[in-house]
């Protein structure tokens, strides 16, 4: 995997694109959930999953998980508050 899927639609922000409307690695279409990272000319896949339409993985509210992980999403909000937290809505989670 050395470059993102052909995405039609995407959500970028800085040097990371998460997941967008569009083809998988197998050719499937739909809701991605991929996270990759550019930098110096490269991109390098970083996690989700290589299909779409995947469903969220989540544990106990309130806990952390390297485990947890948003489902396909084919648009997304996302902003960064005052403490410089992340914070991200999915329109289209396939859940």
């Amino acid at each position: 995997m050395g470059h993102p899927p052909q995405w039609r639609t995407n959500e970028t922000w800085a040097t990371r694109l998460f997941g967008g409307g569009g083809y998988d690695q197998s050719g499937g279409d739909g809701a991605l959930n991929d996270l990759w990272k550019y930098s110096a000319g490269q991109w390098t896949y970083m996690s989700g999953s290589q299909l779409s339409l995947q469903p969220s993985s989540y544990g106990p509210l309130g806990n952390i998980s390297a485990q947890s992980l948003p489902g396909g999403c084919a648009g997304n909000m996302r902003w960064i508050d005052k403490t410089g937290r992340l914070w991200a809505y999915c329109e289209n989670e396939n859940d």
